[in-house]
């Protein structure tokens, strides 16, 4: 009897250490496809694969470097509402010569050949209107002292001139009477007041 319960304890010891020294992680069927991913960046994964079911989506502190096209999908679920791109921050308090830009976009242009290239930094597509809803595709709200600042001049409609400056004359009392638009190098007078008459 004591020999069997020898031999039982010596394979109970030999089970152990063969289960210590393998290989514990699971067999992998699709290895070679992951690897291949990988390696050649088309890994696609979202916050449910990086967390457990009690967390949350995955927050990611510091500065993260990305480089490549990233490519966003993410839109309101029927009858809800949505933020693909939410950010909200509060600033802390300046001393003067401080600057916070939220997006800072530097392009460093080439010496290009042809003549049909096209370089656009935000481009909006097309959208088919609805009755039911409001399309605004830039929303400024109030308490800026600059809603938009342009440099190179403002553009509406795809064949329209380009204005390069836009100025106001006023009355004592911050009346604007009249809008003075140079296009094209051409100086345009434009009554702002029904009652002004030049």
């Amino acid at each position: 009897m004591k020999k069997y319960i020898v031999l039982v304890l010596v394979l109970l010891f030999a089970v152990q250490i063969f289960a210590q020294s393998a290989n514990p992680r699971p067999p992998r069927t699709t290895w070679k496809k992951e690897l291949d991913y990988i390696k050649n960046g088309t890994m696609t994964f979202t916050y449910k694969t990086l967390a457990s079911p009690t967390l949350t989506s995955p927050t990611i502190s510091g500065t993260a470097t990305v480089s490549g096209a990233t490519n966003y999908t993410g839109v309101n679920a029927a009858g809800g509402s949505a933020n693909p791109w939410d950010y909200t921050g509060t600033l802390g308090v300046m001393n003067g010569s401080d600057d916070f830009t939220l997006f800072d976009i530097n392009v460093t242009n080439a010496n290009h050949t042809g003549s049909s290239n096209v370089i656009k930094v935000l481009d909006i597509a097309n959208i088919t209107g609805d009755a039911e809803a409001t399309e605004t595709a830039i929303s400024i709200g109030t308490g800026w002292d600059v809603g938009i600042a342009t440099s190179s001049g403002l553009q509406v409609g795809a064949a329209g001139e380009v204005a390069t400056a836009i100025d106001t004359f006023k009355t004592g009392g911050g009346v604007v009477r009249w809008l003075k638009i140079t296009v094209a190098g051409t100086v345009f007078w434009c009554p702002a007041d029904t009652a002004t008459v030049k």
